[in-house]
């Protein structure tokens, strides 16, 4: 303690948890042989605050703090264990997002072999997206989705709490964040459920706050892939759409877009060249698109010099 406060530097911060890691061996040894529970998980609930104490002082970046803590979970070998050492750090650190990531991967780990339940590890999920920066959340919700996706035991009750959250927060960015997230979990309600799931999931959030372009991107490309045969996973394989139907999938593509346009018209370059791209694939020109992308967007110069590029002068 008096040499990290003396001198703290990243060597002295590293050297000083390599001395504490040293302490913990011999009971990591003796925890398969009757070791003391309790203990073992105050000493893995030191070393993790003893790795977010360096973080804090700008010596260990979160990269290195996240391996440091799957390390000493890995060496320990007990998920109960690690799992009571996670509890203990989040509470010593409670905005540290490393701590509350490692936390709800043992959480994850548990409910996996049937140890936890759901309820009890969406609570863990909540407490953690209570406790840490607004901007930890995305991967805070991306590491739940990915180790309980669609189909998967707990997933309906993860997408209710994740509408839920939606509901109660601010409209999405343009780019990345919760609606990256979303779009990601799209495509896999795509291919584990079916276009029917993806229609439901979309109206529900139509009742939320616009959770991001990157959602509505999303949504309007899978839509997209049915007019040329793309299939849907969960029916026969498809062909090209024609005449009656491909008319009403169009009109069902038109209106992802203006719902999109109308949260994120003025800011997001990459709708307006999609629709443009996807008028001209139905046989339209792309003129009243430019024309309304250039009222719409603030600085239309990006988008016209990207639109030139892709289709030349019209």
């Amino acid at each position: 303690e008096l040499a990290v406060t003396t001198v703290p530097s990243a060597r002295m911060w590293s050297c000083y948890t390599v001395c504490f890691g040293q302490r913990v061996q011999p009971l990591l040894a003796s925890a398969d042989c009757g070791g003391d529970v309790e203990l073992l998980a105050s000493m893995g609930a030191g070393l993790l605050a003893l790795h977010a104490r360096a973080a804090g002082a700008g010596h260990v970046g979160d990269e290195a703090l996240a391996e440091a803590h799957a390390a000493w979970a890995l060496a320990l070998g007990q998920p109960r264990v690690a799992l009571r050492a996670a509890r203990k750090a989040c509470d010593a650190s409670p905005s540290a997002a490393p701590l509350w990531r490692l936390r709800l991967g043992l959480e994850l780990q548990l409910h996996a072999s049937r140890q936890r339940s759901t309820p009890e590890l969406l609570t863990t999920l909540g407490q953690a997206l209570a406790a840490v920066a607004p901007g930890q959340a995305p991967g805070m919700w991306s590491q739940a989705l990915s180790a309980l996706p669609p189909g998967k035991e707990g997933h309906a009750a993860l997408q209710d709490q994740l509408v839920q959250a939606l509901a109660a927060g601010p409209r999405g960015p343009v780019a990345g964040g919760l609606g990256e997230v979303l779009g990601n979990l799209l495509k896999s309600v795509a291919v584990a459920q079916g276009m029917t799931a993806v229609r439901t999931l979309v109206a529900r959030l139509a009742r939320v706050p616009p959770p991001g372009c990157d959602f509505y991107l999303a949504a309007i490309a899978l839509e997209e892939s049915l007019l040329e045969g793309a299939p849907d996973p969960a029916k026969a394989p498809a062909v090209p759409l024609v005449g009656k139907a491909r008319s009403t999938q169009e009109a069902r593509v038109r209106l992802l877009y203006e719902t999109a346009i109308n949260a994120y018209g003025t800011e997001c370059e990459a709708l307006w060249l999609a629709l443009a791209r996807f008028e001209r694939r139905a046989g339209r020109s792309g003129g009243d698109v430019f024309w309304r992308a250039h009222k719409a967007l603030p600085d239309p110069e990006e988008f016209v010099t990207q639109y030139r590029t892709a289709f030349g002068q019209e």
